[in-house]
């Protein structure tokens, strides 16, 4: 199996530049711009279940690497950008004259990649809803970086039958979840619906897994498949204007356990042309920052420019992208070089740079 999969990371990139416009949709005429975008953070799960299986599996239950060892370097990959996105975040509101020991207390969580304890609210009505009220999308990074660590402590027992058993509880709980709420996309994002984030996580993620080992056993058919229209295709899952309906959930469902399973398949096995490697390259290494980062430019942008905050959705779509990069190749990428060699330092042992790449 390849050590790489660029499609992969082009994808990652759609995805998040889908999340970024989908937390300013109401700013497009009409109202609705992939509304299902939320569905991004389901794909996420699934690949990480793939990427993290594809690059730890063997090590880990080998013991070429101990479980301190993951948690090291799966902290030095998610917590650089994490600490810079809360900070942010929190700093505006800091700004704005919010000095009460509550936005600080959101603010070190949001940091953290943890929920805060109590109802918050900041400056969106809903934010007092949400245990990530500084940054919302790291709700998701709360439940990845969780599942990762659960992951890692069992995979030496995870077997097939058991692996099985996780799909298929995680998937009954979800079903049940989200249809008692007429909503899987809330899942994990809103107190009330915390809980339901585990099998939302759960289900995508050992998903992921499972395909990888599948694909690691040479037991998946050789599928072609243009890579844009891979790409096309996670875009008109996002489009449909979404209902708080039942059959909205359905639909999340069919896409969750059918859609996105079957993208990852056709994603790992073709590679892009040599054109769009380095643009793959590219939006795979911007991803996760932009992931994390474009909620607190809304806050800046919305709070402290002239302009309209209408505007927020098209100065975003140009100007993230390009401030992830500089905060990728200045901040980010130099702290994560010299962690990592300080923890080869630190263990006395070679860990394998690959191992720190990729989210």
């Amino acid at each position: 199996m390849k050590s790489h999969f660029l499609t992969l990371d082009g994808l990652r990139g759609v995805a998040a530049l889908a999340v970024l416009l989908f937390h300013r949709r109401w700013y497009v005429p009409g109202g609705h711009f992939l509304d299902h975008a939320y569905l991004a953070v389901d794909f996420f799960f699934g690949l990480s279940g793939f990427v993290i299986a594809h690059a730890y599996e063997q090590r880990l239950q080998q013991g070429s690497i101990s479980l301190l060892d993951f948690v090291f370097i799966r902290a030095i990959r998610l917590y650089p950008l994490l600490v810079v996105s809360g900070a942010l975040g929190g700093m505006a509101w800091i700004i704005l004259g919010r000095h009460e020991p509550a936005i600080f207390l959101a603010t070190f969580c949001a940091m953290l990649g943890l929920p805060t304890p109590f109802p918050i609210n900041v400056g969106e009505a809903a934010s007092a809803d949400t245990p990530f009220p500084i940054n919302s999308p790291t709700w998701s990074l709360f439940f990845e970086m969780a599942i990762n660590l659960l992951y890692a402590s069992i995979v030496r027992f995870l077997t097939l039958p058991i692996l099985s058993m996780l799909v298929a509880l995680s998937f009954v709980w979800l079903v049940c979840v989200s249809l008692s709420s007429s909503t899987l996309g809330h899942q994990g994002v809103y107190y009330q619906l915390l809980l339901g984030g585990i099998p939302r996580t759960a289900f995508s993620f050992f998903v992921g897994v499972g395909i990888y080992r599948a694909a690691a056993a040479g037991r998946l058919p050789a599928m072609r498949f243009p890579v844009l229209g891979l790409a096309l295709l996670l875009i008109i899952v996002f489009s449909p204007p979404s209902s708080n309906g039942i059959w909205n959930v359905y639909y999340d469902l069919l896409c969750i356990t059918l859609v996105f399973p079957t993208i990852l398949v056709l994603g790992y096995q073709n590679t892009p042309s040599a054109r769009l490697e380095d643009a793959a390259a590219l939006c795979g290494a911007l991803s996760y920052p932009i992931y994390l980062l474009h909620y607190p430019f809304y806050v800046w942008y919305e709070e402290f420019s002239p302009l309209s905050r209408k505007s927020s959705i098209v100065a975003a779509a140009f100007l993230v992208p390009l401030i992830t990069y500089c905060v990728l190749k200045w901040i980010d990428e130099p702290i994560r070089t010299a962690l990592s060699r300080r923890l080869k330092s630190a263990q006395h042992r070679a860990i394998k740079p690959d191992l720190l790449e990729g989210r």
